[in-house]
Formats: structure tokens, sequence, C-alpha cells
């Protein structure tokens, strides 16, 4: 039969296995709002973990970034620039500094429009022939279009273009993304786009390598993936800076590596052949590799290459990204490192991660990976809290919490991995708190339960331990070896025939709540009242390996506490009380015992019997305190006087009764003298040297003339010769009275 504890604990752990299937569907989910709100809250995560992870960033050696700013705009023109200006820019920048490789985040999907060819269409009725004919011939060189082309002929830059969701297609495309064992797009699951703005067709006839820049935020709106490729119709087309590190590689072809899953070939990497292999998610993106917030980049204005005022140093063999910084162009998107961030930075970001060998992943297998970690977590929780206590959850749930935020820091800083975090957090707090309130609640449950059960008969300290306790505590009757107390005044009729009833009432009430508290204080538990009389017991409910201790303790306080309420009572012309009080240990039967009308928490057995006897004996011995051999077996710290060997009324055998005098250390010389002279003496009675044993006792008996043992020791040897003893006689003394 399971336990009642027992129960409470696989009750918990059910309630923990519960939530954790929850967990565990909610991180599995592709439901909208679930998957936005876990996202979302993933999102929070990474963004804190890239911001602690981050490091003083240096200028990088290979990207740097032209940069449109304030100063050129100011200087130059406002934006857009005219094409033979943008055409200077781009020779000065390869023909003059150096520069191996230039991206171009911006669009030329518009015509410009032709000074010569405005004039032509103005006024072609008032121009002669022959200036027309001028005009016509000096139309190329004025084609800022044609200019423009015409250095993109002869240097490497990539042009930008956009691949839209919706809209209308604009300019050209650049060529699809030149690959080695080509895939197509229906093949791969990556973004798909069926609009473009592109650029115009001399432009990409004059240098085909174009790269689309725009940028897909996450559900929040916070650019943190970037999408190495997209697909338009069925061909694939590289981003902007998948295309620069390609011709700045010096490679013809780049090859996609898949893994094939069922009928799925979800991609695992973008391979530079001969190289390295970029990871990707199965959709083709990359996490932004960001290297500091802005600027991680030398920024040079593209009014000072213009003029010629740039150290060469700073653009030679270089890979150069023409972009905006100006405020005016809207160039900027919201990062983790800023709300404001420059959009061309971005790219060189990527450009610079790719080039380093330094891109986080989001692996194909970590979906997977976060479903094992949070299992594990769940299940090591949910099979171990519902046995702790409420500080040793807290202690472990923050050990785990310390180990995940760990192990989720090192796995992406060392081996730049990124692995959920809040989905385990959230199952370690809330299982905790679940854990916590069910023991609460379980725990004052079953405060109240026991209270209720056991509140009238052990006091409150030993409800808590019970609570706390593994022990499954009921009514039901048990055997176990208790220690049972009986304390009773003495001549109690006779004192209480002088009293009135309310007299009587408040003596009794001012006696049993001290004899109550001390026997609550030495983890005892009230048996019942019976007028005068106080029984109780130690070893149930709770169990107590030193219940004969704990009652002789009692007892010994008990007997204190008579003599300070003898002045009480003084003062209140209340009769002196003395009392007597039987100990006794052994085999008893515990539970809750009665009828079905009325039924009380008791122990029964021939211990419990004895046990009353001998309290019943300490009028005949005249002593306040009578103990059974098995009380006072092993009771080192106290001083005993073996009184007697006795077969009380009803018992066939016979038992050594023993009066507990003090504790050793505070029993005095005149004391332990008096008890040896006393072992003496009893030990030539039992030995039958009567003679010596009745001169031993008078001796006694004369120095300590108020021991009522010595003279019952002399009486029986007066009433009885020695010679007539039985063979068998042990020095038993059977008692016919109760």
């Amino acid at each position: 039969m399971i336990s009642k504890p027992l129960r409470h604990k696989l009750l918990a752990i059910s309630i923990n296995l519960i939530f954790i299937f929850i967990a565990l569907s909610w991180q599995q989910t592709e439901l909208s709002f679930f998957k936005k709100l876990r996202e979302r809250l993933e999102f929070i995560a990474f963004d804190l973990r890239f911001n602690i992870t981050l490091s003083e960033p240096k200028a990088h050696d290979t990207v740097i970034i032209v940069d449109i700013d304030e100063n050129s705009l100011s200087k130059e023109g406002r934006w857009p620039w005219p094409r033979s200006k943008m055409a200077e820019l781009l020779r000065k920048m390869h023909q003059d500094y150096g520069v191996v490789v230039t991206a171009i985040d911006v669009v030329f999907s518009e015509k410009e429009l032709n000074p010569v060819e405005q004039i032509l269409k103005a006024k072609s009725q008032q121009i002669s022939p022959a200036l027309q004919q001028q005009l016509t011939q000096l139309k190329p060189e004025l084609d800022g279009d044609l200019k423009l082309a015409a250095v993109l002929k002869e240097y490497d830059v990539v042009l930008g273009e956009i691949l839209l969701e919706s809209g209308y297609h604009k300019g050209h495309l650049g060529q699809p993304l030149q690959q080695k064992n080509p895939k197509h797009a229906s093949d791969l699951n990556v973004a798909r786009k069926n609009f473009y703005t592109g650029n115009l067709a001399a432009l990409v006839e004059a240098s085909p390598n174009a790269g689309f820049f725009n940028i897909e935020a996450d559900s929040d709106g916070i650019f943190r993936h970037y999408n190495l490729i997209m697909a338009h119709d069925n061909d694939l087309y590289p981003s902007l800076g998948l295309e620069t590190v390609r011709l700045y590689l010096l490679l013809d072809q780049i090859e996609l590596i898949t893994s094939k899953i069922q009928n799925d070939q979800p991609l695992e990497a973008v391979s530079l052949p001969g190289l390295f292999d970029i990871p990707t998610d199965q959709t083709g993106r990359i996490i932004i590799p960001f290297r500091g917030p802005s600027p991680s980049f030398t920024y040079i204005s593209a009014t000072d290459i213009l003029n010629g005022t740039v150290l060469p140093s700073l653009l030679n063999d270089k890979i150069a990204l023409i972009g905006s910084s100006a405020k005016g162009l809207f160039d900027f998107r919201s990062t983790p490192l800023a709300g404001s961030f420059p959009g061309v930075e971005v790219h060189a970001n990527v450009i610079a991660g790719i080039l380093d060998q330094k891109i986080p992943q989001e692996p194909v297998w970590a979906k997977g990976s976060n479903f094992i970690i949070l299992l594990a977590i769940g299940i090591l929780l949910a099979l171990l809290l519902p046995f702790m206590g409420a500080l040793w959850q807290l202690s472990f749930s923050t050990l785990l919490t310390l180990i995940l935020a760990s192990l989720n820091l090192w796995l992406w800083y060392a081996e730049q991995l990124a692995t959920d975090f809040v989905l385990p957090l959230l199952t370690i707090l809330f299982l905790t708190a679940l854990n916590a309130l069910y023991g609460f609640l379980s725990e004052n449950r079953s405060r109240n339960l026991l209270q209720e059960m056991f509140g009238q008969y052990i006091p409150p300290s030993l409800v808590d331990k019970m609570v706390h306790s593994e022990e499954d505590y009921g009514f039901e009757g048990r055997r176990l070896e208790m220690t049972v107390l009986f304390a009773d005044i003495r001549n109690f009729t006779h004192l209480s025939e002088g009293l009135s009833p309310q007299q009587l009432t408040d003596m009794l009430n001012q006696y049993l709540t001290p004899m109550t508290k001390i026997i609550f204080d030495n983890h005892g538990t009230i048996d019942k009242y019976v007028g005068d009389m106080v029984m109780a017991f130690w070893g149930a409910p709770l169990n107590d390996k030193q219940h004969a201790q704990h009652g002789l303790e009692a007892a010994f306080l008990m007997l204190e506490a008579v003599e300070k309420l003898k002045a009480d009572f003084r003062k209140q012309d209340l009769p002196d009380i003395t009392i007597g009080i039987g100990l006794n240990s052994g085999i008893m039967s515990v539970g809750n015992m009665g009828s079905s009308y009325r039924r009380a928490y008791t122990v029964l057995g021939d211990s419990v019997n004895l046990g009353s006897r001998l309290e019943a004996l300490t009028k005949f011995y005249g002593v306040d305190l009578i103990v059974g051999a098995a009380t006072q077996k092993d009771q080192k710290e106290y001083l005993f006087r073996p009184l007697d060997i006795v077969q009380v009324k009803g018992k066939s055998s016979s038992v050594k009764i023993y009066q507990p005098l003090c504790r050793q250390q505070e029993a005095s010389k005149a004391l332990k003298k008096e008890l040896t002279e006393y072992r003496y003496a009893r030990q030539l009675y039992l030995d039958r040297h009567w003679v010596d044993a009745r001169k031993a006792f008078k001796k006694l008996l004369k120095e300590y003339p108020n021991t009522r043992i010595y003279e019952i020791y002399l009486e029986r040897m007066a009433a009885q010769r020695v010679t007539s003893l039985p063979k068998e006689w042990q020095g038993i003394y059977t008692h016919t009275n109760k």
C-alpha cells in the first residue's frame, strides 16, 4: 500500500509532467499566437546575451565603409548625386586608392536625365540643324548612366537590388547565384519574393554582379537575421554581402549544402568551395554577427575620397561598402545593439563575419537539441523537486539556472551556437514555484489535518515535525516500543472535599496546565486527563528513539513544578499537593480506539497497565516516582535506587522497579554513600543473610528516618523467618492491591 506522503509526491510529479508536456508543446507549436510569444521571449534573451558577450571591436582589416554622410551631402550636393559623380567616386576608390571590391548599398533603377535630351525636347523648334547635330554628338559625353556603366565594367563592383513580397517589377536583376551543382529554388525552403527593384539594363550589363540589400526583420521588428539567398521565380539570388565575398575571394561558384530529411532538403550551409562553409538555418539565414555598436568599422567620408584627402592605406586592398549614415536618407535599422543602426554597417558585419569565419549558428539540429534540453531539465525537476523542502528547491533551481545560463553563454561565446534559453528558464522558474506552492498547500493541509487529528494530544512543535516527516501518520493501530507516564495527586478525594466546585476547578486548571506544558516541551503526547490523573506517552505519533529519556526528564520537571505550585496554592488558601508518577517502557499498541460513537488516540497493553500499577505503588514505597526496568535501562545519566522486585496484581511475571533520584552530576557525596550502603543491605537481604541485613537497614533507618523503603524491608524480615523461605525464593514481593 502506498503511503500518504508518497501519494502526495506522485501527485506532484504527475502535475509536473503535465506542465512539461505543455512546455514542450509550446516549444514545438506553429500556432501564430504561441509561436510569436515564444519567439518574442527568446528574442529578449537573445539580445541580452548578445550585448553581454560583446567586446570592444577594433577596426576591421579588410572591410571599410564609404559614407555618404552629412558632410558629403553639404559639400557635394543633396542626394541623389549625379551618376557621373558616383562614377568618379568609384574610379577614385579603385584606381587611385586600390579598393579591391566595392558593394553599393543603393539601387539605380531609374534613368538619369541627360541635359542634352532636356534641351532638345524643350527647344527642338528653335535649334538649328547644325546645333542640333552638335548637341546630339555631345549627348553621350553628358550621359551619367553611360559614365557609370563604363566604370562598372572596369572594376569589381556589386550593385544593390531589392527583392520584394509585393509591388511591381522595376529595372533589371543581376545574375542569379553562381552555383556549383545547381539547386533550384523549388528544392529549398528559402524566402521567396515575387517582385523586384533592379538597376538599369546598361548598368546590369556592365556589372552583372549584384546582390539584394533588403534585410527582413524578425517578428518584433528587430533585425537579427540576414538572408544569404532568396528566391525569385525558380532562380536563387545572392545577398549583397554574399556576392561581395564571392568576388573578393575570386570564386566563380558557390555551393549550397543540404541535408535530406524525409522529402525535405533543409539548407545547412553555403559553401565557399575550397575555403570554408557558412552555416545557415534551413531557410538560408544567418545570425548577423555584430562586432559591436556602431561604428565598428572605419568610416570614410565620400567627399574626402572625391577630393583626394584620404590616406591611401585606409582603402588599399579593402572591400568598400558605399552607403549612408546621413539621417535624412533613412537607411537605418533597429538591431539588438541600437534602435538606429546604419543599414550599410549590417552588410559590413556580415561580410566581416564570413571572412573571419565568425558566424553564430542556428543549425538544423538546434530544434531537436532545444527539445532535449527542455525535456531533460523538466524531467530532472519533476522527479526531484517534490522530494525537497522549500530551501532545497530554491537552492537546486538556482544552481540549475546558473548552469543553464553558463552553458548557454559558453556555447554562444566559445562555439558560436545559439540555443534556447527562455523556455528552459521558465520551466525551472514555473516548476519551482509550482512545487513550492504545492508543497505549501500540501504542508498547510497536512498541518491542519494533523492539528485536527493530534492537536489535543501533542504540542504544535511536534505537529510541525510531523508535517515535514516522511512518515504516514494516522489513527490506525500500531505496535511500538514506547514509554507511558501516569501522574496522580495523592489523596485527591480527601483534598477536594474541603473545596468549593470553583476552587476545585481552579486548582486542577493551575495544576494540569504546567503539567501539560512540561509533557509537550519534552516531546510527549497527552493521552487523557481523568480527574486529577494525567496519562501521557512518548514514541507516537512521532517516532522518538529517546522516549524513555524524554519521559524521565518530564517526570522530574513535573515534580519540580509541583513544589512551585505549593507556594502559589498557599497564597490562595488551597491545600498542599503531592503527586506520584509511574513510568514504564515497553511494547504498546497505539491508535484511535473506542466505539463508533467516541474514539480516542491512546495506548494499550501490559506495559501500559504496569505503568499505572507503578504510579499506585509510589504511595506504598513512600516515593514520588517509580520506573520500570525497561525505562531505567541505558539511562546512565541518572542515578537510580533499586526499590524492589515485584509482581503486581494481574501479572504472572515479576519486574524490577526503581526510584530515579537525580542526575549523576547532581548527586551529593552523602547521597552516593547512602545509596552504596542501601545496595549492600539489600544484597544481604536477597542473599538471605537477614541478621546482617537487619543491622544494615536499622542503621540506614536511624540515619535516614523518613525513608520508607528501609522500613519496608525491616517489616518483611520481621514478618517472616529466613528459614521458612522456599528454595526458589528470589526476593519477589507480590502486591495484591492495584
